[in-house]
């Protein structure tokens, strides 16, 4: 296994609330805020289930725009993980990925081993229409690449689950919310 490239990542899910300019990020602290951000197309993050106890663990969820926002969500010489940047990262760690990037607390049952201290931690997910899912077994991160394809309405997105020995790749429409990972610049 080539873990070069698993030190620039960070180990903890992105938890701010502006961005690099300095710029607020709106929380969307109710369903209503959270769907019209999205049909808005605006930056939002949230905590999961609008509580801040659960951002001292899994930080914060933010919908795509937000990610994607020129004015740069991630902090200073970081970026947002590119799809491509995943895929070398699962690639790297190869076989049962999905356990080597786990922490080995806070998964239940079925912990990780976080061999190269990556220490995902279940962080669950927003739905475009405000409601929450499965925070005890599952993290979702977004990924900074758009879909590409006959709408600019999805993203490339990554799961870790307490299910699964290997990570999942999906897209889905940018008005989720899941949580980031920054890569070093």
């Amino acid at each position: 296994m080539d873990n070069s490239s698993t030190f620039n990542w960070t180990t903890k899910n992105l938890d701010v609330d502006h961005f690099r300019n300095g710029d607020i990020i709106s929380e969307a602290k109710t369903d209503e805020e959270w769907e019209l951000a999205g049909l808005n197309r605006t930056p939002a993050w949230c905590y999961y289930k609008n509580d801040s106890k659960y951002g001292l663990v899994s930080g914060k969820m933010y919908n795509f725009f937000a990610v994607c926002d020129e004015r740069c969500l991630a902090p200073d010489g970081y970026h947002i993980a590119t799809d491509n940047e995943w895929l070398e990262l699962i690639r790297s760690v190869g076989v049962d990925a999905c356990d080597k990037l786990r922490s080995k607390n806070g998964w239940g049952l079925r912990k990780g081993t976080d061999i190269i201290g990556f220490s995902a931690l279940p962080s669950g997910f927003r739905e475009s229409d405000g409601s929450f899912s499965v925070i005890i077994n599952t993290s979702y991160f977004w990924s900074a690449t758009e879909k590409v394809g006959n709408s600019n309405n999805f993203a490339w997105y990554y799961v870790l689950s307490s299910f699964h020995d290997n990570v999942n790749r999906g897209y889905n429409i940018k008005s989720h919310g899941y949580s980031v990972r920054c890569f070093m610049d």
